[in-house]
């Protein structure tokens, strides 16, 4: 059971996802369109979760949190 424990701390998957909850992260083989992931971004050295909002050709996610759904 490889998997890591990170604490929301911006509101870009709100309401999905609160700032302060706790969330568990696990490792797949697969991942969907829609789904939540969270990545390591090397520009800003931080962890970001985001949904899946495509997959392209060449197997690359392109990411959006749900907040920016509602503004």
């Amino acid at each position: 059971m490889n998997f890591a424990l990170f604490i929301i701390q911006s509101g870009s998957m709100e309401p999905s996802i609160k700032i302060g909850e706790l969330i568990i992260v696990q490792k797949k083989n697969e991942y969907f369109e829609n789904e939540i992931i969270t990545f390591y971004d090397e520009t800003s050295k931080m962890y970001i979760t985001h949904r899946i909002i495509k997959i392209d050709e060449n197997s690359n996610f392109i990411t959006k949190g749900d907040f920016n759904n509602l503004v």
